[in-house]
């Protein structure tokens, strides 16, 4: 059953970017060539704020302006599986742009990412027939807080209001400026979000226990189709908090089951789903497009350094991005609730204790309240680790693409955040 949603799912991906690449190109070029003054004048990676460690990928946002833009003279099939971008000699795509528009230079370099699926283009070319590029962020902003709203009007439905305070918290540790300026960033936030409202609406009409696996099979998917690599585990993660908030059952053994199947199924969708675009377009094109897959993950996963760094460690992974990540003075926030939240529990502990004396020895209580709080925690805790996982297993790529994928461990923070609150909400 999951391989054949798989492949229904990469059937239908596949028919959508053929229909989008049927789109005329002349309204999109216009569109491009209008954004091109803001790619000129903000660069390639421009920093928001000198306070918090955060910066815009225009490099990639510019490489899917042009691919949306693309009009190479292949048959449709071919331009939808290859998907081709452009560069005028050795600049930078967002360079590339500006050159191109502004100055009259002619592309004199064209390559294609055939290893991606581009599924972001089923909604961007349409989008770039009416809409520039400030439009579109102007827009992305707009739907990406309409959704936030969407989650909080459901937490408070469902009489989970305390749960909106974590939840804003976590998005803002995602620097929603730097999210909605960033076609590249914002790809994940738009399939958890759906992904934790899908959880809720299941739970709420009390089907979640026959939805789960389609809803994590399908971000998962989603996630492979659309993302460019950024931080795809956080559409695990996030929406399994959830899932794990909402389960009925007291049993730990349980409960660390369902994170485990449920990231298994995840992970059938986002591994199956990508690796059927790498055989799709090797058959239907000229590029060897499954080989040069597992070169480029092979050199991804490995701990070859970039630049003037000739080697990374493994824990370089986790520690640049952590370091990233909490760079930001939301964090102060963040600690300043998870004190009030420990501390709340500490306290209902203390207060348990005083008014059972003499019934129980001080070991016994203590181990019980032990036991009973890791029941509570230790299924957000392995959710946590799995962006932890991830850095170590993709060590190149997490240490080389830190402003990016150090967002993961948004997944960790609500697993923290959450697990607390319900251990909270149960003393």
């Amino acid at each position: 059953m999951i391989f054949l949603n798989i492949l229904a799912a990469s059937i239908v991906g596949l028919v959508l970017l053929l229909l989008v690449f049927v789109i005329p190109t002349k309204p999109i070029d216009r569109n491009v060539a209008a954004s091109a003054p803001i790619l000129e004048k903000e660069g390639t990676y421009p920093k928001l704020s000198e306070l918090f460690r955060s910066q815009l990928d225009n490099y990639t946002d510019s490489l899917m302006l042009m691919e949306a833009a693309d009009n190479s003279a292949t048959g449709i099939l071919d331009r939808a599986l290859n998907v081709y971008n452009h560069r005028v000699g050795d600049l930078s795509p967002s360079e590339s742009i500006a050159a191109h528009y502004l100055e009259g230079k002619e592309y004199t370099q064209t390559s294609s990412y055939a290893r991606y699926w581009h599924g972001y283009l089923v909604i961007l070319k349409p989008l770039l027939t009416v809409a520039n590029y400030r439009i579109i962020r102007i827009l992305n902003a707009i739907v990406q807080l309409i959704l936030l709203l969407g989650v909080f009007v459901l937490l408070n439905s469902m009489g989970m209001r305390a749960y909106i305070i974590p939840y804003v918290l976590s998005y803002l540790m995602l620097r929603p400026v730097a999210l909605s300026k960033s076609m590249q960033f914002s790809t994940c936030y738009y399939i958890f979000t759906i992904a934790v409202m899908a959880v809720l609406l299941a739970y709420k009409n009390n089907d979640l226990g026959k939805r789960a696996l389609f809803i994590f099979l399908y971000a998962g998917i989603a996630t492979a189709y659309l993302d460019y690599l950024t931080y795809p585990v956080v559409t695990l993660c996030i929406p399994l908090v959830a899932y794990i908030s909402l389960t009925k059952s007291d049993s730990l053994k349980e409960k660390i089951l369902a994170v485990v199947s449920k990231s298994l199924v995840w992970g059938c969708g986002y591994l199956g789903m990508w690796s059927l675009k790498w055989v799709i377009a090797s058959m239907f094109t000229s590029e060897n497009v499954i080989a040069d897959a597992i070169n480029t993950l092979t050199v991804r996963m490995s701990t070859k350094g970039s630049g003037d760094i000739s080697n990374f460690t493994k824990i370089q992974g986790v520690t640049y991005n952590t370091k990233s990540f909490v760079y930001t003075p939301v964090m102060a926030m963040v600690l300043v609730y998870m004190i009030w939240l420990i501390f709340r529990i500490f306290k209902f502990y203390k207060s348990s204790k005083a008014s059972n004396d003499g019934q129980y020895n001080n070991s016994t209580q203590s181990k019980a309240f032990l036991r009973e709080y890791m029941t509570v925690l230790l299924p957000y805790i392995l959710i946590a680790m799995i962006p932890v996982v991830w850095y170590i297993a993709t060590t190149n790529h997490s240490c080389v693409h830190t402003y990016y994928t150090n967002k993961a461990l948004v997944g960790s923070l609500m697993a923290v955040l959450w697990g607390l609150l319900n251990i909270d909400r149960q003393a």
